[in-house]
């Protein structure tokens, strides 16, 4: 009987050290890492799109500090308000439209021909037994350093720069008009003097239509004091805290996306950062957050492609 309880005692002692032994292989097991998803979206850009230059991205940098945050809110607040986001604005696109179309509208250069005798290298005129004609025509055309000289002030012109550009045209109108007052009489000159004096009539009429813009667009200030003020505001901050707020998103950038060959953009949302799409407006590069849903004044837009 004592051999028996000896028996199970020793048996119950190795199901004990058995259960133990398994009982701490299991807690010296490693726990199994949780498969980290990083969230996917496409992001869509609808109401910027007449306004880039070139195609966006979508760059991945860190979060901004509450100064620069609040500096990012006051970049979308203008931008909205200077561009009209999402506003019917066709007053603004049928002055931006007169101003885009007087660009284009330059003057052309043009040219005049007269009659001169056909005189020989020799200094004579051709004689009775001379088959040479006794007159020829000589035409030339407007000087391209005018044309040039005028051009220069419109090709890249703002809307801001409307008084600029109608002082400036009247100015080299008047200065060519005095330098062709001393030009030669001769006949070759005679015949420059008609070419530039025939692009010169055009410009009354051209500046004219620069006028019109400009009271156009004091029209349309006055009716939208807002937008002149978010101009101002915005010529202010471009100077000041554009160029700190670029600076930290490029300077903490970690990734990038440009758009597809269907024209699309995918990006990564990582928990830690934050992305921003960056765009080329009127020559500037600005940094928009791109928070999901999105952001419906700046028409922004992120749909999840999560399974």
């Amino acid at each position: 009987m004592k051999e028996t309880v000896n028996l199970l005692a020793a048996a119950f002692a190795l199901l004990i050290a058995v259960g133990l032994g398994w009982l701490a292989w299991i807690m010296n097991q490693p726990e199994p890492v949780a498969e980290v998803v990083i969230p996917k979206y496409r992001v869509g850009y609808p109401l910027l799109e007449k306004w880039l230059s070139t195609p966006p991205k979508v760059v991945c940098s860190k979060s901004l500090p509450k100064e620069l945050t609040e500096d990012m809110e006051l970049q979308c607040r203008l931008l909205v308000v200077v561009t009209g986001l999402g506003q019917q604005q066709s007053s603004e696109e049928m002055v931006m439209a007169h101003l885009d179309r007087l660009r284009r509208a330059f003057p052309e250069a043009k040219s005049a021909t007269v009659t001169k005798y056909n005189e020989r290298a020799d200094g004579h005129y051709p004689s009775v037994y001379d088959t040479s004609p006794y007159y020829i025509d000589v035409t030339r055309s407007t000087n391209q350093e005018m044309v040039n000289d005028f051009r220069h002030t419109v090709r890249n012109a703002s809307i801001d720069e409307i008084d600029y550009v109608i002082e400036n045209l009247e100015f080299k109108m008047d200065s060519w008009k005095n330098r062709l007052s001393k030009i030669d009489s001769s006949s070759v000159s005679n015949a420059q003097f008609l070419a530039d004096t025939a692009f010169l009539k055009q410009m009354p009429a051209y500046i004219s239509e620069w006028v019109r813009l400009k009271r156009d667009w004091k029209e349309f200030s006055e009716k939208n004091p807002d937008i002149e003020a978010a101009r101002i505001q915005w010529a202010s901050f471009e100077r000041k805290q554009l160029p700190v707020l670029n600076a930290y998103i490029e300077g903490n950038q970690s990734n990038k996306w440009s758009p597809n060959h269907k024209g699309v953009i995918e990006a990564e949302l990582p928990s830690d950062a934050a992305l921003y799409l960056q765009v080329e407006i009127a020559g500037r590069t600005l940094y928009l957050p791109l928070n999901p849903p999105g952001d419906p004044r700046l028409g922004l837009t992120m749909a999840s492609l999560a399974g």
